[in-house]
């Protein structure tokens, strides 16, 4: 590791060539005009020789002159110094290092995205001064582009740090990625120019012991002790995998309020974050006045990010009775009931799938919240049912010489009369903008709770898969190691890869404009070159006019150009300017005005034409000074690079360009009269053109969608949508999500939820019940007709019947239309057709609800664990919606105007794509219908919780007994 060491008369030299070279480039820019030339001769690290009066300047603009060549000689050597010593009042040269503080969100980074990194300066000047600090990033295209942050430098001995936010390449292996050490450069910085290079160092991933995270895997971010919890989601130690997982997760702890960025783009790469106060360490009063970080966790929440805050087992941090800490305008009205020693064996079912704890009298801090107290914001999200106590048959009067058979009757009524405990809600949700904000009330990092049985409190996939919209089930380690001595486990052999890159270059045609212009560039060059060479000189010879080969050559090279000007400029005519793939998500507020309706979240790859030569500013969303709303300071725009390892090769000529990390939205990108590629984060409201994206889906106001459950397997659904987007919809994908938490399975003889033979399959059932549909429209739904979901006509008739498995039901459908097979890989790689593709991109929407990889062989054959692999679109998963009762519709626009904007040198760009809306329409849930029963195993009267009160310490060994 090289950090701001003094640097030879060599390197000076190579130094100011770097920067001269880059004050010559146009693609340098810090404000509208180039900079100019620097007008001083670095002597050393951090200090300039002004040339005219040759004395040390820190902070002096003076025109620049040749520095005389110093003797080599010994007795010059020791003149110089003694000068310089006289000079600089005895003063030592300043050796300001620059270093990486942290890589990545939690000191964690993964491929193909947004990572944020700290970059910590140890200044050792005699003065502060303001500076810049810039990190150098190749990108897809081979270009260099310099990611920049203003930053203050302090005096000697004193240390600053700045967050700049770089974009990573795809890669699969995360190592590769900081194969090449990148460059990082620290400049003193005044009036928009810089004036001295202070320190430059080459630095990787690997000076902070960062984390690397496979591009397949998920992320999550515990500010807590440990892992919540979440471990059941991440890799078994020892083995490459988990079995019953699509993809693992990543879990990061131990990350510190004040270690987060100050850039939502820096929070990018995280699917999660969990935020446990209970430890100092981790209160969310130690941001103190870092109100940019709440800033940017807010802004990252509002574009889809999901924070889960785990209130602690003491105290107030979050000052939630005040209503003046962190996040409290979100939080403003929430006031939750505390228990202080609520019995854990009451609450068990919200946290295992099992009786039976190590202390059975164990108490817990308890935070519930009542349904009808909560703020119109809030809504409850999960809970579980209290034991009910057992029935004192002794209290039912029965009159003396009453029939054994009445009697029983007497009994039996006077028992169903009995009022059941009232369900406990311990969870709340509530929306941020296109995010989700949770409040849980058991802190799942207690270490109290979690030692109470062997495998560790809470079970991941009962406790997080209500919250998270997971359909999986996570076994422990000590299940698949017998499973797998007992040959039972199923092996893993197949994947399909879901966002590889021909899934998305098919539909927006990457590169292909790029590629046609030079094929027809090759075309006139190859035959500019016969003309003018070999074959015109062959003609001249048979004409005998060798003579005027020179006015041919001249002739034949003028025509040449203006074929290729002529080519090129029809080239810019006849082709699509954009073309894109978005997907635009709306979420429906049925109570909201217009203003308060949340803004629509667009992720948005496209293609678009840069003209000429040099640069162009490629902008997504407002430009500065439109009416448009939000400014695209909050908007993110990388150049894409696709999965699995990005493109192959780029352009020849290099070129650098700059990206300020607080402003992402805008790039001054490269241009060189062909096309380039990019991938945008949006937030705003649709781009109307000729009528199209005036609007999204509305519903029927005198027809509004109502659910209501019947019994607890039929639903009754009314309301009625009409297509507001002013286009046709295609593949229309309905999904009706009920009010009712599924049902815990019983355990079974091998320890697993479910029955003998079929655990793999009923362990995979959604958090809730609920229906799909493929609506059957044989030429598209058209603009503003309408689309009936319940009654006679309606997709879902008039009652429904809602299960965990079997025709129309969620996981079924789900199954059915998304399997894990071959050919269903080579339609999401690109080999398939533009339907199938499509299909990929729902099946995206979907992920955490697809179908998970079978854990236990049936006795009729080996079974493979084939399971699914997504490589980009993290953020057009909406599984925990599924967790939730409301209508989800997925739809396709073809061939239809980008409801972005899209601006190239600040002039709105128009093109034609595809877009799948993703529209989402939350039903107010019941507390009766999401909390389900109480099963009968946490009953204390019951045999198996008598039976499990054992220590797992005197149970024999097995599968049972392990995972007891």
């Amino acid at each position: 590791m090289v950090i701001g060491s003094p640097r030879s008369d060599e390197d000076i030299d190579d130094g100011s060539r770097s920067c001269r070279r880059l004050d010559r480039r146009r693609t340098i820019r810090t404000t509208d005009t180039a900079i100019p030339p620097a007008q001083a001769v670095p002597l050393h690290s951090g200090t300039m020789i002004d040339a005219a009066t040759r004395r040390p300047s820190l902070t002096g603009n003076r025109p620049r002159s040749a520095a005389p060549t110093p003797s080599r000689s010994p007795g010059g050597i020791l003149v110089a110094a003694l000068l310089l010593m006289l000079l600089t009042g005895g003063r030592s040269a300043a050796q300001t290092m620059v270093t990486f503080e942290t890589f990545g969100l939690g000191n964690a980074y993964r491929p193909g995205g947004p990572v944020a990194a700290r970059v910590l300066v140890t200044s050792d000047l005699d003065e502060p001064v303001p500076g810049l600090v810039e990190w150098e990033i190749p990108n897809p295209d081979g270009d260099r582009q310099i990611n920049q942050r203003p930053i203050e430098i302090p005096a000697r001995g004193g240390t600053a740090s700045a967050w700049l936010i770089g974009d990573l390449p795809s890669r699969i292996d995360p190592l590769a990625v900081a194969n090449e050490p990148w460059t990082v450069r620290v400049f003193e910085y005044r009036d928009g120019e810089r004036i001295a290079e202070i320190a430059t160092a080459r630095l990787d991933p690997s000076v902070c012991a960062a984390r690397p995270v496979p591009q397949a895997d998920g992320l999550a971010i515990v500010i807590g002790p440990n892992d919540a919890g979440l471990g059941g989601y991440a890799a078994i130690p020892g083995r490459d995998g988990r079995p019953g997982l699509n993809e693992l997760l990543t879990v990061v702890p131990n990350v510190e309020p004040r270690d987060l960025p100050d850039v939502w783009a820096g929070f990018d790469q995280a699917d999660l974050i969990v935020w446990t106060a209970d430890d100092p360490r981790f209160q969310p009063g130690t941001l103190g006045t870092r109100l940019t970080i709440e800033g940017a966790l807010r802004s990252w929440l509002e574009r889809g990010g999901h924070l889960v805050i785990a209130l602690p087992r003491s105290g107030d941090p979050w000052r939630l009775e005040r209503g003046d800490g962190v996040l409290n305008d979100l939080l403003e009205g929430v006031s939750p009931i505390t228990e202080s020693t609520w019995p854990l064996a009451q609450a068990l079912p919200a946290l295992s799938d099992r009786p039976g704890l190590r202390d059975p009298d164990r108490t817990i801090t308890l935070h519930r919240f009542d349904p009808a107290t909560l703020p119109p914001a809030w809504r409850p999200l999960a809970g579980f049912r209290p034991a009910a106590p057992p029935f004192d048959r002794s209290s039912v009067s029965i009159p003396e010489g009453t029939p054994p058979a009445v009697a029983a009757q007497l009994i039996a009524s006077a028992e169903a009369a009995v009022a059941a405990p009232a369900p406990v809600i311990h969870a709340i949700r509530r929306d941020v903008g296109q995010g989700t904000l949770d409040l849980v009330g058991i802190d799942p990092s207690d270490p109290d709770i979690r030692v109470q049985q062997p495998q560790g409190l809470p079970a991941t996939w009962v406790f997080w898969n209500p919250l998270l919209g997971r359909r999986t089930f996570t076994p422990s380690a000590s299940i698949v190691d017998d499973l797998a001595a007992r040959r039972e486990l199923v092996q893993s052999s197949q994947s399909t890869v879901l966002g590889s890159q021909r899934m998305i270059s098919e539909e927006i045609g990457l590169r292909g404009s790029a590629n046609g212009g030079r094929l027809l560039a090759i075309a006139i060059f190859g035959g500019y070159w016969l003309i003018a060479g070999p074959l015109g000189f062959s003609v001249l010879g048979r004409m005998g006019r060798r003579r005027h080969a020179w006015t041919a050559f001249v002739a034949t090279s003028l025509v040449a150009a203006g074929v290729g000007w002529v080519a090129g400029e029809l080239a810019v005519v006849i082709d699509t300017p954009l073309r894109h793939l978005t997907v635009l998500r709306h979420r429906y507020a049925p109570e909201a005005s217009e203003v308060d309706t949340p803004l629509d979240h667009a992720t948005c790859w496209f293609s678009t034409r840069l003209p000429g030569y040099g640069t162009a500013r490629v902008t997504i969303g407002a430009v500065d000074g439109s009416a448009a709303a939000p400014s695209s300071g909050v908007d993110l725009l990388r150049h894409f690079s696709p999965p699995p390892n990005g493109f192959e090769a780029g352009f020849l000529d290099s070129a650098r360009y700059e990206v300020d990390a607080r402003r992402r939205g805008s790039i001054e990108a490269p241009a060189r009269a062909t096309s380039a590629e990019f991938v945008g984060d949006w937030l705003g409201r649709p781009r109307e053109r000729d009528g199209v994206w005036a609007s999204t889906i509305k519903v029927d106001p005198d027809d509004p969608i109502r659910i209501e459950m019947l019994d607890r397997t039929l639903t009754s659904i009314s309301g009625t949508l009409v297509n507001g987007t002013g286009t046709t919809l295609t593949d229309v994908l309905v999904l009706m999500v009920s009010p009712v938490r599924s049902a815990p399975l019983p355990l079974d003889d091998r320890g697993l939820p479910g029955l003998p033979g079929v655990a793999d399959r009923l362990t995979a059932q959604m958090p809730n019940l609920g229906n799909i549909m493929v609506v059957s429209i044989e030429e598209g739904w058209a603009p503003d007709a309408p689309l009936a979901l319940g009654g006679p006509k309606g997709i879902f008739g008039s009652a429904a019947q809602v299960r965990a498995f079997g025709r129309n039901a969620l996981g079924t459908e789900i199954e059915a239309r998304f399997p894990a097979a071959e050919a269903f890989e080579q339609a999401m790689i690109g080999t398939g057709s533009a339907a199938d593709r499509r299909r990929g991109l729902q099946a995206l929407s979907l992920f955490q609800s697809l179908q998970p990889p079978p854990i236990v062989q049936t006795s009729s054959g080996q079974r493979s664990a084939a399971r699914f692999i997504r490589l980009l679109g993290r953020d057009l998963d909406l599984s925990r919606c599924l967790a939730e009762p409301g209508i989800v519709v997925l739809a396709f626009a073809e061939n239809t105007p980008c409801p972005v904007p899209i601006h190239v040198d600040d002039e709105l760009v128009d093109g034609e794509g595809t877009v799948l809306l993703q529209w989402i329409h939350p039903i107010p849930p019941d507390p009766a219908w999401l909390v389900p029963p109480r099963p009968e195993t946490f009953d204390d009267s019951t045999d198996a919780a008598r039976a499990d009160r054992v220590h797992p310490e005197s149970q024999p060994r097995g599968v049972a007994a392990a995972w007891r």
